[in-house]
């Protein structure tokens, strides 16, 4: 399978996108498919570098990218992993800030090092995306379970 049939595949995967975000698929994303391909054909491993070539895109969004290149070294991050992480953090449940420079923030100086420091608990990356996403979605569903 070559890279890019690889990265459309990934994009192709995300079901039921709004209006607003298929929209921003196919305007701030697709026509980047060859500078996604190249940097996964690198396995780039900074973030900063992709978070160059993708200035006009959201945190969540750029944070796909990232992981669509290298799943390794890029987890999956949204409000979910979020919410999961804090509270295996502190024990409190609490939703992932507003705003794109926070949420890289977040991302960038939090969330990779938790990753990197319990990843050893998952048998892979997909293990742990998973795991984290249905816990985190488990809180915030059932939050008052939590409360002391």
């Amino acid at each position: 399978m070559s890279e890019i049939s690889q990265i459309e595949t990934t994009i192709d995967q995300i079901r039921n996108l709004s209006t607003k975000k298929e929209k921003g698929l196919k305007k701030k994303i697709l026509p980047h498919l060859d500078q996604i391909n190249a940097f996964k054909k690198q396995g780039e491993t900074d973030f900063n570098k992709i978070s160059a070539a993708f200035k006009d895109v959201s945190a969540i969004w750029l944070i796909f990218l990232a992981h669509a290149i290298n799943k390794e070294a890029f987890p999956i991050f949204d409000q979910h992993v979020y919410r999961a992480m804090h509270y295996l953090e502190t024990g409190s449940v609490e939703e992932i800030p507003k705003g794109n420079p926070k949420k890289l923030s977040i991302y960038q100086e939090r969330y990779l090092l938790f990753y990197q420091q319990n990843r050893q608990y998952a048998d892979n990356y997909k293990e742990w995306d998973e795991a984290l996403w249905a816990f985190g979605k488990f809180l915030g569903r059932y939050e008052n379970m939590f409360v002391a």
